[in-house]
């Protein structure tokens, strides 16, 4: 279920829209600590979005990313982001998260926005 709604959501991403079984679990082997770490969002029983976090080790501190928060094309612009991350910053707080960070494409305006309205401030811009 995860992999079709992943590469659903992101088709024609380079990155993130044709993810193979293989490439799905080698990246749920590096970054799962909790079952709640996955979050899928159905609609009448159907999955139309979710969320992933990461856990990261740091000294002295416990930071989570956002790693992925995909919304199926029919379902945007009604608030599920929105939802999914207060969801995913609540999970954080629950697993005793110190720091939230979320990456995103910096021409990406919409989810900037979205993350821009929970207090997410730009911290670094990478050119790839």
């Amino acid at each position: 279920m995860l992999l079709k709604l992943n590469n659903e959501i992101f088709f024609g991403h380079p990155d993130q829209g044709a993810w193979t079984t293989g490439k799905l679990l080698t990246k749920l082997n590096e970054s799962l600590r909790s079952e709640s770490d996955i979050q899928i969002l159905l609609h009448t029983g159907n999955p139309i979005a979710y969320f992933w976090l990461k856990h990261h080790q740091l000294l002295g501190a416990a930071p989570c990313e956002i790693y992925v928060l995909g919304v199926l094309e029919q379902f945007r612009r009604n608030g599920v982001g929105a939802f999914l991350v207060s969801s995913a910053l609540t999970n954080m707080q629950e697993l005793g998260c110190e720091r939230a960070w979320v990456y995103t494409d910096e021409t990406n305006l919409k989810a900037r926005n979205l993350y821009e309205s929970f207090g997410f401030l730009l911290d670094f811009i990478e050119e790839l």
